[in-house]
């Protein structure tokens, strides 16, 4: 992720038309000083605002990054793992690695057993 993609997202995320001054200062730190990447700060936020349903005040920036970070990285790793195991699975059933229990089943006569009732002798 680049850092213009990291601010279309940020915009698209916080309803606004542009980044500020703040939030530029911000992500110049987070990547800087913090060690962050793009990816990093867009995930945190991605998971803060979709996630969790939390918006944070546009006046203060994207300062609640460091705080989120470790647990949007657990649930983007989660997604990964559980999209592994289904790609897996999926693999299994077209390689047919899977048995797949066959059942024979014997066809049975509707009309054996069933009495024909004359109704003259009635």
């Amino acid at each position: 992720m680049t850092k213009a993609e990291l601010e279309k997202l940020i915009c698209e995320l916080l309803g606004i038309d542009e980044v500020n001054r703040m939030i530029k200062t911000q992500i110049t730190r987070f990547t800087t000083k913090d060690g962050y990447s793009y990816k990093d700060i867009g995930r945190s936020l991605f998971y803060f605002v979709k996630v969790k349903k939390q918006v944070p005040d546009v006046t203060r920036g994207i300062g609640i990054v460091p705080f989120v970070k470790d647990d949007a990285h657990k649930y983007f790793e989660a997604l990964k793992y559980k999209e592994n195991q289904q790609d897996k699975e999926a693999n299994k059933i077209r390689n047919n690695d899977i048995d797949i229990p066959t059942y024979l089943v014997k066809p049975t006569r509707k009309d054996k057993g069933r009495r024909i009732i004359n109704m003259e002798e009635l």
